[in-house]
């Protein structure tokens, strides 16, 4: 599987070389590229990148201020030519557990990039897998109810409440209140692949695909493929096709 990467930096010449940089790699997938970390925090829900390369000299937002707000799930490679930004994100990211892979000069050269992206390919690759495929929900008081993803079918938008329902039944399992860019990061390791505003599958749990629009599902259920999403849903199964 490719890793997405998106990188966040003001100077779009900088934008321009990593993503050129990028194409190189044939594990990487650039995904985009954004000179206001704003513009950034508003998208990475909907592109759900795995890596990003963060500058952290930006008027506005700085990269540091990026990682205070965001606090995001991603490994992060810093772009810097100042030490002192190592020590403060280094801080910032034992508070909120956000991992830093690596730290670039400002003018990136390519072999030092490529070392860096290989040290976070290994990291991608070799994430802990204990609790592979478990999540944990918030019931009534203080209880947290886990749920084995492996378990769940599909996932129903109703606006922010997400009905998560198993192969064996009708009725939704869980109900959780999220959004729906957000439990599409979230479940994005746990192979599942949005095909609809409303829908996210279980890629494991799909019985039949016919094109351009039908899913079938283990339980016989069908769902449809809306146009947003049948190149992707499209490429999925171009990717996973023998013959």
């Amino acid at each position: 599987m490719k890793i997405k990467c998106i990188a966040i930096d003001d100077h779009q010449s900088s934008l321009d070389l990593i993503e050129n940089y990028a194409s190189k790699l044939d594990y990487l997938e650039w995904v985009g590229g954004f000179t206001d970390p704003l513009h950034a925090i508003n998208k990475m829900d909907g592109i759900s990148p795995d890596l990003i390369f963060l500058d952290m000299q930006m008027p506005g937002m700085s990269g540091l201020d990026f990682l205070k707000t965001k606090k995001p799930q991603q490994p992060i490679i810093i772009i810097s030519d100042y030490k002192d930004y190592a020590f403060d994100s280094y801080t910032v990211s034992n508070e909120h557990g956000i991992v830093i892979i690596d730290y670039l000069a400002k003018i990136i050269l390519l072999p030092r990039f490529i070392q860096a992206c290989e040290k976070a390919k290994h990291h991608i690759q070799n994430i802990p897998k204990d609790d592979d495929h478990i999540l944990f929900v918030k019931t009534e008081g203080h209880k947290m109810q886990q749920i084995n993803m492996k378990d769940i079918i599909f996932i129903e938008a109703d606006g922010q409440l997400m009905k998560f329902f198993a192969v064996s039944n009708d009725r939704p399992t869980f109900q959780v209140r999220i959004t729906m860019g957000e439990l599409e990061q979230r479940l994005h390791k746990f192979n599942f692949i949005r095909i609809h505003d409303k829908h996210l599958v279980n890629t494991s749990c799909i019985k039949l695909f016919e094109a351009p629009d039908s899913i079938f599902l283990a339980n016989n259920k069908e769902l449809t493929v809306s146009k947003t999403y049948q190149k992707a849903v499209k490429d999925y199964f171009n990717l996973k096709r023998l013959g």
